[in-house]
């Protein structure tokens, strides 16, 4: 069901959350991209999330920056968004620690 529901983003919006795949293996690792995020109280209509979540034996490798860095290529060069948002509980120092080197 939430296959589905990351396919029917792309569809909508010409982009999503996606695979995450080892280059050299072509292994799914989780997902990383940007979507739209409606259906939070603190953030504008249309805000444009930018999210990450990938299996445990894949963390501190880099790999979340590297795919993260790229999405936002797309979303400001590509797609002309003057705006990503991300966001995390405040323990998840793994997740906030991207945030911040992503800026």
């Amino acid at each position: 069901a939430k296959m589905d529901e990351l396919r029917d983003a792309i569809d909508r919006d010409g982009f999503g959350f996606a695979a995450a795949e080892l280059a050299a293996t072509g292994e799914c690792i989780g997902f990383v991209g940007i979507t739209r995020t409606d259906y939070l109280p603190f953030l504008p209509a249309g805000a444009v999330e930018i999210g990450w979540r990938l299996a445990p034996e894949y963390w501190g490798k880099g790999y979340v920056t590297e795919a993260a860095e790229a999405w936002l290529v797309y979303g400001f060069e590509t797609l002309g968004l003057d705006e990503v948002v991300s966001f995390a509980v405040e323990s998840n120092r793994r997740s906030t620690a991207v945030m911040e080197r992503l800026g």
